[in-house]
């Protein structure tokens, strides 16, 4: 009897194995991709052809692929009629989309307060609620431009849990409400802990508040924010509080943030509120203009890591270059900036601008870092980089910086220092040093004075 038992346990897992199917877009049976996506069961294949399809689409709890012929060939046109996708329903990592443009979607109607408004045009995601199942699904090779919503037009996370996103391309979607926290990514509520990594974000407009705000634990590495504006209003950022109910982990690691600019002292490039632990390692921070360039409210330890921030330009409120906010969590609020580079950072109103504006509570500890302040900048060395009129900010030879940092505490931890790596992706541990700023210099010369040892010059510091 058991071995007959266990035969029809392996014919059943044979036959769900076998029935597992891909279901093509369009064709007779499957017009629409929503005619597709009712059908299918977990592990299914639901393959969408070139060609733009204006829908909503509305996703069952079912673990499948969604897979389309690419960016700009497979098109979800939301129609201004919703979201191009939404989420309501628990799924796993699993549940994959890939190789879309999302486009035209204008969100869904979302509770706040007492009122309603839109949010997620492009990728909206809500579970009903705490304590139920998290929607988690994974987003690769996906395109989100021209979406609109009341806030969060490009993506809307609510309790999702572990959302994934794999090299997207999110550009060009505005956020029109008067109380917009963002124009593109709100992670709000708790069980949301998205990753982003190789992302760009790019050509936003925010008509009131912060271009990008974080207030779950979430993980940013590899991306480029940059050519986005935020059009403030005095006390517009009082209104982000999930971070103070739901005290978080924001990593962000290996990222450009360029050219963003900001039309209030409270309207931010970066607004990371109340978090209990927060890494910033291995960014470049530059030609952005407006409010403080990165605003962190709150209590906690952050850590600013082998990070560039250069030639930005503040408004005329003495907000500083990093700018941290009073909290309502108790505790002390402590600051660690180790190898970094704060020079060139300048007031519109003309001079240095300040590189922290804190309360008194504030502890900052600075190691191994050139810090351009008001008092020291006639005297201080600055670094000097390649071509910064180009972006280009790596260290040129023989600047101050190079060898200058170290390695000690760089993710991952030290203890395998051939797996850190610059924003580059170059190894950043050479010669068992490693160069202030987000970047390696790279310069390895080589003196026939000095019984021929790569890496040591006559003239000055080397790599």
């Amino acid at each position: 009897m058991k071995l007959t038992t266990m035969l029809i346990v392996a014919v059943l897992l044979s036959v769900q194995a076998s029935s597992q199917v891909t279901r093509m877009v369009p064709s007779p049976p499957y017009p629409t991709i929503q005619s597709a996506i009712n059908k299918v069961n977990n592990g299914d294949t639901v393959l969408v052809a070139a060609g733009t399809y204006l829908e909503n689409l509305v996703f069952p709890a079912k673990d499948f692929q969604l897979i389309g012929a690419g960016i700009g060939q497979s098109i979800i046109d939301g129609n201004q009629t919703g979201a191009c996708l939404s989420f309501r329903l628990a799924v796993s990592n699993a549940m994959e989309v890939r190789g879309f443009t999302l486009t035209n979607g204008s969100g869904e109607l979302t509770p706040l307060g007492f009122s309603m408004e839109r949010r997620g045009g492009g990728i909206y995601i809500r579970s009903p609620g705490a304590g139920l199942p998290p929607v988690e699904p994974t987003f690769k090779d996906i395109e989100i431009t021209l979406c609109t919503a009341d806030s969060s037009s490009a993506i809307y996370l609510d309790f999702a849990g572990n959302v994934k996103f794999l090299r997207c391309n999110v550009h060009g979607n505005t956020a029109y409400n008067p109380i917009t926290f963002t124009a593109t990514v709100g992670a709000v509520g708790g069980l949301t802990n998205p990753t982003f990594q190789d992302c760009r974000f790019a050509n936003h407009h925010s008509t009131t508040g912060s271009i990008i705000v974080v207030e779950t634990p979430s993980s940013f590495i590899s991306c480029t924010f940059e050519n986005s504006s935020a059009q403030g209003v005095a006390g517009v950022n009082s209104i982000v509080t999930g971070g103070s109910i739901n005290p978080v982990f924001l990593v962000m690691k290996n990222c450009k943030f360029i050219g963003l600019t900001t039309t209030s002292p409270t309207s931010t490039c970066l607004w990371a509120a109340n978090y209990v632990n927060t890494v910033i390692e291995n960014c470049l921070f530059a030609k952005s203009s407006g409010g403080a360039i990165m605003v962190q409210a709150g209590v906690g330890n952050r850590t600013i890591r082998n990070c560039t921030f250069v030639d930005n330009q503040t408004n005329n409120v003495p907000s500083g270059v990093v700018a941290f906010g009073a909290s309502n969590i108790p505790g002390t609020d402590n600051l660690q900036v180790e190898n970094c580079i704060f020079v060139n950072n300048t007031k519109a109103s003309g001079g240095v601008e300040e590189p922290f504006v804190s309360p008194a509570a504030t502890t900052i500890t600075t190691s191994n870092s050139v810090i351009e302040t008001p008092a020291n900048s006639a005297a201080l060395i600055k670094p000097t980089f390649v071509d910064p009129s180009n972006d280009d900010y790596h260290l040129a030879p023989g600047s101050v910086g190079i060898n200058g940092g170290d390695y000690t505490n760089l993710m991952p931890p030290a203890v395998n220092p051939s797996s850190i790596l610059d924003l580059d992706g170059n190894p950043r541990v050479q010669f068992g040093v490693v160069d202030m700023g987000c970047y390696e210099a790279g310069h390895i010369s080589y003196d026939s004075s000095a019984a021929g040892r790569v890496g040591e010059t006559m003239g000055g510091p080397f790599d």
